[in-house]
C-alpha cells in the first residue's frame, strides 16, 4: 500500500512536470511566432534574402562587362529568385541543405525535431527550374557529409546539362570530390576569415585543386586579388552593397561581386544570359568551350599529353555505384517555361552502360 501510494505521487509529480514544460515550450514557441519575426522564419520557411534598392551614389567606370553579378542567397526563395533575374543577375546563390533525404534550398537546416511540421522552404528542384534563364547557377554547400555531396552530385548529374554550375563550399575535400568525380562543375572554396586566407596561400596544392575562391570582401586589398590573378583563380566577393567598394574591388581585377543591392545587380548584370562564360578562366585560349554535359568535339579536342585537361572532361555521372538514395531528373515538356509546379520523374537509376538518363528512387 505504502509503494502504492508513493507509485501514485511520483506519477501525479512527473505528470505536472511534463504539462508545466509542455505550457512553457508552447508559450516559448507563440512568442517567437507573434513577436520574433526574424526567428519565427527561420523555423519556417527559412530566413529569406535580404533584397532592396538603394540607388547608386558615386562615379560609375565605364565598362563592369566581365564582371559576375551574383545574387547574395537569392535561391533560398522562389521570390527572391525571380525579382534578381528581373533586375539582370547573372548568378544565382543558392544554399543548399537537406532534410529528411531531400535536397532544399535554404541557409540553415530545418530543425530535426519539428521542422517537418513547420518548414517550408523551396527544394533544390524547384529552384533549379526556377533558374534556367541565369548565366550560371552557385550551389553554396552547407554540409560535407559523404552522402549528401552524393546527393548534390547525383542532383547536378542528372540536371546540369546546357548549365554553368559553381559549387562553392569551406571544406577542400568535398571540392576534391567534385574534381574527381564532376570535373566540368566549377570549384570555389569559400572563405570567411584571414586563418583561412592565410592557410590557402600557404597550401599551393590546395590552390592548384579549386578554380578560385568565394571570399569575404573585407578580406580583400590589391594585392591578394593580384596574388589569385597570377594563379588563374576566380574572385568572387560578398557581400558588396556600396557602390565605392564595387568599383574598387572591379579596378583589382575580381571576377564576380555577391550583393543584396538590386541597383548595383543591375549595374553589373549582362544583357544578355550567357553573355558571360566561366570556360574562359580555365582555358582564355579556348573561347567559350564546351557546356557542362557535353562532349568535347572530335578531333584535337585532347591536350598533348591524351589526357583531360582543367574544364575538358564532359559532366559525367558520380560513379558506376553512386549510392544515393535518389537522383532527381527534371524534364520539360513542350511548352513548359520552368514556373509551373510541375513533377519529378521518378524510375530506376543511372545505369553503367551508356550512362542512359532515369531518376532513382531508392
Amino acid at each position: 500500500m505504502r509503494y502504492a501510494r508513493w507509485f501514485k505521487r511520483s506519477l501525479h509529480g512527473l505528470t505536472v512536470i511534463a504539462a508545466v514544460a509542455t505550457i512553457v515550450l508552447s508559450g516559448w514557441a507563440l512568442y517567437i511566432l507573434i513577436f520574433d519575426a526574424e526567428r519565427a522564419e527561420r523555423f519556417t520557411v527559412r530566413v529569406s534574402p535580404r533584397q532592396f534598392f538603394q540607388a547608386l551614389d558615386g562615379d560609375i567606370l565605364d565598362s563592369y562587362d566581365d564582371v559576375f553579378a551574383i545574387a547574395h542567397n537569392a535561391g533560398d526563395s522562389i521570390t527572391a529568385t525571380r525579382t534578381a533575374l528581373d533586375q539582370g543577375v547573372d548568378v544565382i546563390e543558392i544554399d543548399v541543405v537537406t532534410f529528411d533525404g531531400q535536397l532544399f534550398a535554404a541557409h540553415d537546416s530545418p530543425h530535426r525535431w519539428y521542422g517537418s511540421f513547420v518548414f517550408r522552404g523551396p527544394s533544390l528542384a524547384q529552384i533549379w527550374r526556377e533558374t534556367a534563364s541565369a548565366t550560371a547557377v552557385k550551389l553554396d554547400l552547407k554540409e560535407s557529409s559523404p552522402r549528401y555531396v552524393d546527393r548534390v552530385m547525383g542532383f547536378v548529374w542528372a540536371n546540369g546539362e546546357g548549365r554553368q554550375v559553381i559549387v562553392a563550399s569551406r571544406d577542400p575535400l568535398v571540392l576534391a570530390a567534385f574534381a574527381e568525380r564532376l570535373p566540368s562543375v566549377y570549384r570555389l572554396l569559400s572563405i570567411g576569415s584571414q586563418r583561412e586566407l592565410d592557410a590557402l596561400r600557404a597550401d599551393p596544392a590546395l590552390a592548384t585543386a579549386i578554380d578560385g575562391v568565394t571570399i569575404r570582401a573585407t578580406l580583400l586589398d590589391e594585392e591578394t586579388v593580384a596574388w589569385f590573378g597570377e594563379r588563374n583563380l576566380l574572385v568572387m566577393a560578398w557581400t558588396v552593397n556600396r557602390l565605392g567598394r564595387v568599383n574598387e574591388l572591379v579596378d583589382w581585377g575580381v571576377d564576380g561581386i555577391t550583393t543584396d543591392n538590386l541597383a548595383i545587380a543591375q549595374l553589373l548584370g549582362s544583357d544578355e544570359p550567357g553573355d558571360l562564360r566561366l570556360d574562359r578562366y580555365r582555358d582564355p585560349s579556348a573561347g567559350s568551350g564546351p557546356e557542362p554535359g557535353q562532349a568535347e568535339p572530335d578531333g584535337d579536342a585532347e591536350s598533348e599529353s591524351g589526357e583531360e585537361g582543367p574544364g575538358e572532361a564532359e559532366l559525367r555521372p558520380p560513379d558506376e555505384d553512386p549510392h544515393l538514395d535518389q537522383v532527381v531528373v527534371l524534364r520539360r515538356e513542350a511548352g513548359d517555361e520552368g514556373h509551373d509546379e510541375g513533377g519529378d520523374h521518378e524510375a530506376e537509376g543511372p545505369t553503367a552502360a551508356g550512362w542512359e538518363w532515369w531518376a532513382v528512387r531508392g
